[in-house]
């Protein structure tokens, strides 16, 4: 008999349950299937959630909440990059105003690079 995966076991859990499931839940579920004690939860968690991400199986509705994406349609899903980042997230820079700072700076530095600078290391 072939021994079942953690996520092949998470996909049975939230096939039956027919809804989505709050990770923490999931994985709580996973490890009474497999009979994990409570160190083996601890020490496997983050490989589980790793495997969860990867396998396309599996889709986060946010607030990290899983459920399989064969019951979600694209639109659910998808995120549209408009909606992470618009116009009004672009700085806007006077390119002029830069460059008059950027030859200040500099004229700057060829000051301080001819001062001698002395200082104490116990003074720090």
């Amino acid at each position: 008999m072939r021994k079942r995966s953690k996520l092949d076991i998470a996909y049975e859990i939230i096939d039956k349950a027919g809804h989505e499931i709050p990770f923490f839940e999931l994985w709580d579920q996973v490890a009474v299937v497999l009979e994990y004690s409570d160190e083996e939860k601890t020490n496997l968690i983050s490989g589980f959630y790793t495997s969860l991400l990867l396998d396309n199986r599996f889709v986060n509705l946010g607030d990290n909440t899983w459920h399989l994406r064969k019951e979600n349609t694209y639109d659910k899903v998808h995120i549209d990059i408009g909606d992470i980042y618009t116009a009004d997230d672009e700085v806007d820079v006077d390119l002029e105003e830069l460059e008059a700072q950027r030859k200040e700076a500099s004229s700057l530095l060829d000051i301080d690079e001819e001062a001698e600078i002395n200082f104490d290391v116990d003074e720090l």
